[in-house]
């Protein structure tokens, strides 16, 4: 199943083993605006995708990142989402931003 998250992203606790594919618009809560969080499980990972699968959706080729990149990623967006993850974790996590 995949699952669409933006406003309750990392606010409050997900049930991971619900879904195969969760992508984040996180811009709200976790890194500045036009950041996006995808979470794919690994099985999916492993898969080669069928042929008419576009390379954003390519999981397998972002699965053998860094040491390959299809696209330049947004470093200062990443950056700042890892500056508030280390930030919230020292806060309680996401009981701590639940509340």
């Amino acid at each position: 199943m995949v699952c669409d998250m933006s406003s309750n992203f990392c606010s409050k606790p997900v049930d991971w083993e619900k879904y195969d594919v969760v992508y984040a618009g996180a811009q709200k809560n976790v890194g500045p605006a036009g950041i996006c969080i995808t979470i794919v499980r690994s099985k999916l990972v492993a898969n080669k995708p069928r042929k008419d699968c576009p390379l954003v959706m390519d999981w397998m080729t972002y699965g053998k990142a860094p040491q390959t990149f299809q696209n330049t990623p947004c470093c200062f967006a990443i950056y700042m989402a890892g500056l508030n993850i280390e930030y919230m974790l020292e806060l309680g996590g996401i009981p701590a931003m639940q509340e």
